[in-house]
């Protein structure tokens, strides 16, 4: 009997364990549960921060707007900066060495950056239209209007263009005005896309990243022949022949940069550069003040003659040769005629077409210039009425 009661002992004690065990696993679980409850309900919880991209924009035209999207993915913004985007075409009179003339073309890139209710300005490089006798741009690569060169600075390659809104409006295209990011906030990595005509081909995008923010290449100007160094960002984004003055736009659809060069090699790829956007707004803003739309305007097509070219073919003189005049235009009806050589305007020598520009930024649309010419070796002295642009 002793035995007998020792083993319902025994079992009674086994029994009273694993109820113990379960109570405890239960009241352990409950108790972990009811803890959690309170922790996230009634205890103070440590602030977690989520920071948010800042937005970047620093200088926005009243009439642009900023894109700001939510998930910075580019298929989302290439649509809505491109309306901003414009493809140029440049064309100008080049004479060889035995005095033949012939027309050259050329492109490039640039964006609205400004706009009123008569004229949107276009940001792009200096090198790319300085020269040119007739600018256009496109917003769709089909259908252009004409363009005119407002201000330039050739040691900074920068030059703004204007073009008329209802001229643009009459496309029937939409446009917009870009916005300028902080070009200081970007990094080294940091994603980035360029826009532009690249080849003369219309607009194309291509991407890459940021791979420094801030040196210095030398460039060579075509005029003076001399090297001037630009401070510039560089990307891998590609960039191509006619991609100058195109926008380099970060991820929130900004324009941080001014495509302005690239190097070019067998052995060299990715080596893209842009002027900061920091650096260039400022000036933009003077050159577009610099001689405003309206600028004067002669409606005839001029050739260059040198002294060279001036012996070649008799003439009396050096100067400009007018190998077209427009109907209708005040210079016909001041009776400009072609073969007429132009030599001065208001008393002042004019033989070539950087002075003959000087002057129409000078003069004023409604004055009336004194252009003197010789007409079969006769030199002659003829009133035109200036003209504008628009």
């Amino acid at each position: 009997m002793e035995n007998n009661n020792t083993s319902r002992k025994v079992k009674l004690g086994v029994w009273l364990v694993l109820a113990g065990i379960i109570l405890g696993w239960f009241t352990l679980g409950a108790g972990y549960n009811a803890g959690g409850f309170l922790v996230r309900h009634f205890l103070q919880q440590p602030e977690v921060v989520v920071e948010v991209p800042n937005i970047t924009t620093v200088h926005v035209n009243p009439l642009s707007a900023p894109i700001y999207p939510i998930d910075h993915d580019f298929a989302y913004i290439i649509p809505q900066i491109k309306p901003a985007v414009v493809s140029i075409y440049v064309s100008t009179t080049v004479i060889n060495a035995t005095g033949d003339a012939r027309d050259s073309f050329g492109s490039g890139s640039g964006f609205i950056f400004r706009m009123d209710e008569d004229f949107a300005y276009i940001a792009t490089n200096a090198h790319v239209v300085e020269t040119a006798e007739q600018i256009f741009v496109s917003l769709d690569d089909l259908s252009t209007v004409p363009a005119v060169l407002v201000g330039s600075d050739r040691d900074n390659d920068l030059a703004v263009l204007a073009v008329s809104v209802d001229e643009l409006r009459a496309t029937e295209i939409p446009f917009s005005v870009a916005s300028f990011g902080d070009s200081n906030l970007m990094r080294p990595g940091d994603s980035v896309i360029a826009i532009g005509n690249a080849m003369g081909e219309g607009q194309t995008v291509t991407m890459g990243i940021i791979s420094a923010t801030d040196i210095t290449i030398t460039v060579l100007d075509n005029f003076s022949r001399a090297r001037i160094p630009l401070h510039v960002i560089q990307t891998d984004a590609a960039v191509n022949r006619g991609n100058s003055g195109g926008p380099l736009i970060n991820q929130y659809g900004e324009v941080i940069g001014i495509i302005t060069a690239k190097l070019i090699g067998n052995d060299i790829e990715g080596m893209g550069y842009a002027l900061p956007a920091n650096n260039v707004y400022d000036l933009l803003l003077e050159l577009m003040t610099e001689n405003p739309p309206g600028v004067s305007f002669v409606a005839v097509e001029l050739q260059q003659i040198t002294d060279f070219h001036a012996r070649l073919f008799n003439l009396p003189s050096p100067g400009l040769l007018i190998t077209a005049v427009t109907p209708d235009s005040a210079a016909y009806e001041a009776g400009l005629q072609i073969d007429d050589l132009i030599v001065s305007i208001n008393g002042e020598e004019t033989f070539n077409k950087d002075e003959f520009n000087a002057f129409m930024t000078v003069l004023r649309p409604g004055e009336t210039a004194i252009i003197g010419l010789y007409r079969n070796n006769i030199l002659l002295e003829v009133p035109v009425l200036m003209e504008s642009v628009y």
